[in-house]
């Protein structure tokens, strides 16, 4: 009993900011990551149901392809596929084109939306350092959530709040209870809700670049 209560007063000495933080860096420092992610209504930009397959390599680029569907038939609601070659972005379906991988702070660009906050981390974006150090006038205020559990998995909710001039909302990510994986995260803001799942998490796994080359759909 004595072992079990420390245990656990070990795992909440972090603050809620704190946890957040660290494992942020934890998915940083990873040379290679591969998961499955569902969305629902997980965005305004594709505010679809899909699954996608994101493969990553640290300075080898990445790839982020919508399961099941081809590019080409696809509703706007629905993301279109990634292909990144350590420099450039190139998108298939959609838009398409090309182009070099964001560093402006003001976009957020769509395969970081889609990616969600893990692509955030492992790419190393603006956003990753909005999240750290927040510009004037946006704050993030960090909370412990209520729920252990979260579509099927023992989770550790953490709650973050947005305050950006007159908006106010609130996002809850879910980490698994030692919070070293984000599992996934849920919204509402106004009459508009959504979340989005990691599944099949691998850290560190063996994969080759050579299939983060673009091929149409």
């Amino acid at each position: 009993m004595i072992a079990t209560i420390l245990a656990i007063s070990a795992i909440h000495e972090d603050s809620p900011k704190e946890a957040f933080l660290k494992a942020m860096e934890n998915y940083s420092k990873l040379k290679s990551f591969s998961a499955d992610l569902i969305h629902d209504k997980s965005s305004g930009l594709f505010p679809g149901k899909y699954e996608q397959h994101l493969e990553y390599i640290k300075e080898s680029g990445f790839k982020l392809v919508v399961k099941g569907q081809k590019s080409g038939d696809r509703p706007k609601e629905i993301a279109p596929d990634y292909y990144c070659d350590g420099k450039n972005v190139t998108t298939v379906g959609g838009p398409g084109g090309v182009q070099a991988l964001n560093t402006d702070p003001n976009i957020t660009p769509g395969y970081e939306v889609t990616g969600g906050l893990i692509m955030t981390w492992l790419l190393n974006t603006p956003n990753k350092r909005v999240l750290m150090n927040p510009p004037q006038g946006i704050e993030f205020q960090f909370s412990w959530g209520k729920k252990d559990t979260w579509r099927d998995h023992k989770v550790s909710e953490i709650v973050i709040k947005v305050i950006a001039g007159s908006v106010d909302n609130s996002i809850s990510v879910y980490f698994d209870p030692e919070r070293k994986h984000l599992l996934g995260n849920e919204y509402k803001a106004g009459e508009q809700s959504g979340w989005m799942e990691y599944k099949g998490q691998m850290d560190n796994p063996k994969l080759d670049a050579a299939g983060f080359k673009a091929s149409s759909g």
